[in-house]
């Protein structure tokens, strides 16, 4: 009898926790389902009718459009409703989504803030809710998620120091918002991020000086076009060596280019447009295998083009334009060494002297700018462009100064000299 009881016993225990983990399956899956219709009942606007028409208690959620599971307790992992043209908020109930690993609202009109709950979902790899209509600002709780690699937003405010607690951090996307103050130092720290774009915000103050000293190894990219941000470009940013993309056009930057620049040879695009850099093009550019885009274009750059850029076999695209570049015009250089250029503008330049038919070894040529110099071109080189079907001879370059055509001792030269003025 005593064996019978001992079994007895333990088959019930059995049960128990069966039963027991049974129902706590059944309630995680209840919290799930609630969480989800919460967000559909906060849903005003849905015209592709998808969560009207698909988000049911007739089926399981694990089958709702836009849902995923996992297989074996059918916890939401992934929620995906970008480019639906839903309207509305987001409940502070999408923080109850504990196994969620990533959230993809993109493309969407969500307004309102982003609840703090969200820094809940300590799960979450990846989360994107740009393109929507979201205010507020970043919630610090963000700095819970730390096993987030991708952070896509459109909010306002500052960046919060927390944000430097997202230690496994890949891709840091926070562009064309209404951010504003400086980026927190604590940023650099991220070991594991490859990239920061911040583009097209209001945020301000010079860049730490110390950006690269923290073994960015892994950083690919530096988006920060579009801001405030003002001071000189940190010459530590050679510590980067990973670096590819390296775009700070249209900020308040001053002083000259690092030249220890030269060891970013991974650099494929160089922008700093639209600044208020001045100095000359350190000869260390032309060290940049790699380099495929070179953007200097409205700041007040001086002196000759180091012609050894042009021994830059992979440019494809030179913007110099809007300076204060002197000299003869290089353009003969240029082709000679570099077919493959695609785009070369040099406009409103101080460049002199004239352009001859070796233009025409710039095959792959699609667009050339050169106006507001005091140039003038030979017939050889009009009609090289003119058979390249870029552009009809006087109109080749709206605006100059003082250009003249003239007569090409060159065969096949015939135009007759002219001028425009």
């Amino acid at each position: 009898m005593e064996g019978v009881f001992l079994l007895s016993s333990t088959i019930i225990s059995v049960f128990i926790v069966q039963f027991s983990a049974c129902v706590a399956m059944s309630l995680s899956n209840f919290t799930d389902q609630s969480s989800l219709l919460a967000l559909k009942a906060h849903i005003t606007l849905d015209p592709h009718h998808v969560l009207a028409g698909n988000w049911s208690t007739k089926t399981s959620f694990c089958e709702w459009m836009g849902v995923s599971c996992n297989a074996q307790q059918q916890r939401v992992i992934a929620l995906d409703l970008s480019n639906l043209g839903l309207s509305g908020t987001i409940p502070p109930d999408l923080g109850n989504l504990s196994f969620l690993v990533s959230l993809d609202l993109s493309s969407n009109n969500f307004h309102g803030p982003v609840p703090v709950e969200v820094g809940q979902l300590t799960s979450l790899l990846s989360m994107n809710l740009q393109y929507n209509l979201l205010s507020g600002q970043i919630p610090p709780s963000f700095g819970n998620l730390n096993r987030l690699q991708s952070l896509g937003n459109h909010l306002q405010g500052n960046i919060p120091e927390e944000i430097g607690k997202l230690s496994t951090m890949k891709i840091l996307d926070i562009q064309s918002n209404q951010l504003v103050g400086a980026i927190p130092s604590a940023i650099f720290n991220i070991s594991s991020l490859q990239e920061i774009a911040l583009t097209y915000n209001s945020l301000s103050g010079d860049l730490p000086s110390s950006m690269c000293n923290h073994e960015l190894s892994a950083l690919r990219g530096i988006r920060l076009a579009g801001n405030q941000f003002t001071g000189p470009i940190p010459s530590n940013l050679s510590k980067c060596g990973e670096l590819q993309t390296l775009y700070l056009s249209f900020n308040k930057f001053t002083g000259g280019i690092p030249r220890s620049i030269d060891s970013l040879t991974k650099l494929t695009l160089l922008s700093l447009a639209a600044n208020s850099l001045s100095g000359t093009i350190p000869e260390e550019i032309s060290f940049l295998p790699s380099l495929e885009y070179l953007y200097l274009r409205s700041n007040s750059f001086t002196g000759p083009i180091p012609s050894a850029i042009f021994n830059i076999s992979t440019l494809k695209e030179i913007d110099l334009g809007k300076n204060g570049f002197s000299g003869s015009m290089p353009l003969d250089v240029m082709c000679a060494h570099r077919p493959s250029l695609q785009l070369i503008a040099l406009d409103s330049n101080r460049f002199t002297g004239t352009i001859h038919g070796g233009i025409g070894n710039c095959t792959s040529l699609r667009e050339l700018y050169l106006s507001s110099n005091d140039l003038t071109v030979d017939g050889e080189a009009g009609e090289v462009l003119k058979n390249q079907g870029i552009f009809q001879p006087m109109a080749l370059f709206p605006g100059f100064r003082h250009l003249r055509m003239v007569k090409s001792s060159h065969k096949g030269g015939s135009l007759s000299e002219s001028s425009n003025n």
